[in-house]
């Protein structure tokens, strides 16, 4: 009979898995025009959580289209940081150009294939970023676990630098307009609204 449980459990939670990795469908056209306001403002104290030091940085506001989504379970980022998300806005929105792209997300980090370029690698850089998300509550944990691509993200956070236990450091850049490198921002997420 536990077996029974277990086997249903498990048909779930793989069903739930696989629900959640079907992209919405937002059709052609800008879906986010306005690129993330980042404030520059480390006057906010350090604090504690999951056994990890954060310094905040600055702050962040967008509202932007989720390009990829990718979980983490084992990683050493994994205890405060569980999901990483590729955002897009302006052209990097548009299904019309990112249906001639492919993103790929692999140890916190990102690559890109152009099959066709609609757009320069200039504005594609300048046009995303790749967050990585701490969820301040359960709530937004939650919500972050119901994350899709496809999904237009509103978010507001703290921009931060996380020391864990052991004395490894992960920095979050601010810079979200240096076209030679991808973005990595480690966000501390205090509000988000999924569309």
């Amino acid at each position: 009979m536990m077996v029974k449980y277990i086997a249903i459990g498990a048909f779930v939670f793989l069903a739930y898995l696989a629900w959640s990795m079907v992209p919405i469908d937002r059709g052609p056209g800008v879906k986010a025009d306005k690129a993330p306001v980042l404030v520059d403002n480390s006057k906010e104290e350090p604090f504690s959580y999951n056994e990890a030091e954060l310094m905040p940085a600055g702050s962040v506001s967008a509202e932007v289209r989720v390009i990829s989504k990718k979980r983490y379970f084992l990683d050493g980022m994994s205890s405060f940081s569980p999901i990483d998300v590729l955002v897009g806005w302006n052209d990097l929105s548009d299904q019309r150009n990112l249906d001639y792209l492919h993103f790929d997300l692999s140890e916190r980090t990102f690559s890109k294939k152009p099959y066709q370029l609609p757009v320069t690698h200039k504005e594609i850089n300048e046009q995303t970023a790749l967050w990585h998300l701490i969820p301040s509550t359960d709530e937004i944990k939650s919500e972050l676990g119901r994350l899709r691509d496809g999904h237009l993200l509103k978010i507001e956070g703290l921009l931060v630098n996380v020391r864990d236990k052991k004395g490894l450091k992960w920095e979050t850049s601010k810079d979200l307009f240096d076209s030679d490198k991808p973005e990595h921002e480690i966000i501390w997420v205090t509000s988000i609204q999924l569309k």
